[in-house]
């Protein structure tokens, strides 16, 4: 039995290629992570997310962790990220006192800034007394990463983590993830579609109704049965997707891999992984975008893969005509 704590959709996609789901057990504050394995059949602890942020209750939530720990004790546990959930980190650290915990990371990489020049930025002061608060909680030294100028997030640097934590080895193994893949997808009842789009609950910007309604028209036209995937947190971005079938919101993107001919999103990091096999479309340079800054920020997330980004209708259409979907 191997414990995997699933802060996101990505490392229950990545246990899922390791690990048969009879042997998994999924540590999460994550309600659609714990609707997708009480649907899917795999073993799951469950427990709420802090959300009381006052130093009283930040500490409260630390002794519920210590509570947690101490009920897991000589056991095997694996966890892929570095940034953002810092309680799950925090718990990793507790939990390596008395059980095997490896780390291999999955989350992209971005630049540490530990700089006190930095202050006089109104952005890096909020995420560096974020960091002393957290220090004072928890007794521990939290890095500040730069995913665009202005933007930060706290985590541990991925050479910390190697230091702190064992080394998971991946295998990959596609016999497992077939068989893993089959069995969620049949508890599922997935249906059959050709173009996937992928919505991520549009938070930083519109879309622009007259493209959207000229690209799903034309698909439609050409018989192509099309599914939307919401975001598994936030409600449809736009209710012009109410009209087309839905997939459950529960479910990783990434297991929905080649069911289609065709993905198309926004800014999901699910895009990066679905350009590496199939064609994959960003909408980037089509929507009103609430900031530039914002734009700027979400388009360095899009770059890293091999993403389509048009920049008009014609382009666009264009592009959905190489690539033999029309």
């Amino acid at each position: 039995m191997i414990y995997v704590y699933a802060p996101s959709m990505p490392t229950i996609f990545f246990s899922l290629q390791e690990f048969k789901m009879e042997k998994i057990t999924i540590l999460t504050t994550n309600p659609s992570i714990k609707i997708f394995c009480e649907t899917s059949g795999i073993n799951l602890k469950f427990w709420e997310r802090n959300s009381d942020t006052s130093l009283k209750g930040m500490f409260n939530y630390k002794n519920k962790l210590h509570k947690i720990a101490s009920e897991l004790q000589n056991n095997s546990f694996l966890f892929c990220y570095t940034g953002f959930d810092l309680w799950g980190l925090y718990l990793m650290r507790i939990l390596k006192k008395k059980n095997k915990v490896f780390f291999f990371k999955k989350d992209p990489v971005y630049p540490k800034r530990n700089n006190l020049f930095r202050l006089f930025e109104s952005n890096y002061r909020k995420i560096f007394f974020n960091k002393l608060i957290y220090l004072i909680v928890t007794r521990k030294l939290f890095d500040i990463f730069e995913i665009y100028k202005t933007h930060y997030y706290l985590g541990q640097s991925e050479e910390r983590c190697k230091k702190t934590f064992l080394e998971f080895t991946s295998s990959c193994n596609s016999s497992i993830f077939t068989y893993n893949l089959q069995k969620i997808l049949k508890a599922y009842n997935i249906p059959d579609y050709d173009v996937l789009f992928i919505d991520d609950g549009g938070l930083y910007y519109k879309f622009n109704i007259d493209i959207l309604t000229k690209l799903m028209n034309i698909l439609t036209q050409k018989g192509y049965k099309i599914a939307v995937k919401p975001h598994p947190t936030f409600q449809l971005s736009n209710n012009f997707f109410n009209d087309f079938q839905t997939i459950p919101k529960s479910i990783p993107s990434e297991l929905l891999i080649n069911k289609g001919k065709l993905v198309i999103g926004v800014l999901s990091s699910s895009l990066v992984f679905f350009a590496k096999y199939q064609p994959t479309i960003s909408l980037t340079n089509l929507v009103a975008w609430k900031s530039d800054r914002i734009k700027k920020v979400c388009k360095t997330i899009i770059n890293q893969g091999k993403i389509k980004t048009p920049d008009n209708i014609t382009e666009l259409l264009q592009l959905i005509k190489y690539i033999k979907i029309i």
